[in-house]
């Protein structure tokens, strides 16, 4: 009637955004697609809780807006948890692929390796894994850094990290590194050895020329699994990682 005020609740933007069925579906998919890539990438603690904290804050909403016809603070509370972990999950997981995808990224990845070989050199292995370590930590997808740290972890007796840094390795290898890698997983005794070999005869794939990286960097690779071998008397296992070394390089400059 003219001249009434509508007297009715307020509508805002967030209480349309959370009445959104589709929307919401859409971000926790989204969500979802991050956590498991974050997974499979390596970075399996912080995939594992992407994933939980994005399935329960979701089931609580539910629980809450369905079960007990609940829209209070708890239930907006779980719906914000809900967007913000899946929205900051998909921006982090593609924000740090286009860092690492970039040349300067590259070209200090490099600079890194050769600086971690120089280490191997002179015997400071506890300054190269933790350099290695930052490595991962950045670039989660490079193959190289991962094959040191696995190598270096073994000789240290950390035979579940080696196997897992492996397994990942093995997930996104290109096929370019799939030697070294199944050089480095013989090493692993027992149970650990042979899983992680049948993981990488089932996910073999041919190796294309657009699939191998750099000669440089697999020279790297290769000098600092010598490096590995020399330094500090190290044993006979370690040496045939080194034998692994020289095979890929002379195949590479084939």
């Amino acid at each position: 009637m003219p001249g009434e005020s509508f007297t009715g609740p307020a509508v805002t933007l967030f209480s349309v955004f959370a009445d959104s069925l589709w929307l919401n579906l859409l971000l926790f998919v989204c969500g979802q697609i991050a956590g498991w890539s974050i997974l499979r990438s390596g970075l399996v603690v912080t995939g594992v809780a992407v994933l939980a904290v994005l399935w329960i804050a979701a089931d609580l909403a539910l629980v809450l807006r369905f079960v007990l016809d609940d829209q209070g603070a708890a239930y907006l509370a779980s719906l914000w948890i809900t967007q913000l972990t899946a929205l900051g999950a998909a921006a982090g997981y593609f924000g740090l692929r286009i860092r690492t995808a970039r040349d300067s990224a590259r070209l200090a990845a490099r600079q890194d390796i050769s600086e971690i070989q120089r280490l191997l050199l002179r015997a400071e292995r506890d300054e190269a894994v933790v350099r290695l370590r930052k490595l991962v930590r950045r670039d989660p997808w490079h193959v190289a850094a991962r094959i040191l740290l696995a190598s270096e972890l073994r000789e240290r007796g950390k035979l579940g990290a080696a196997k897992r840094l492996l397994q990942g390795a093995r997930r996104i290898d290109d096929g370019a590194y799939l030697d070294l890698i199944e050089a480095e997983a013989k090493r692993l005794p027992g149970k650990g050895a042979s899983s992680t070999k049948t993981m990488v005869r089932t996910k073999s794939r041919p190796r294309t020329a657009s699939s191998a990286r750099s000669a440089t960097e697999r020279q790297n690779v290769e000098s600092s699994g010598a490096a590995t071998g020399g330094a500090g008397g190290r044993s006979g296992g370690t040496e045939s990682g080194a034998d692994s070394g020289v095979q890929v390089e002379s195949r590479a400059k084939a």
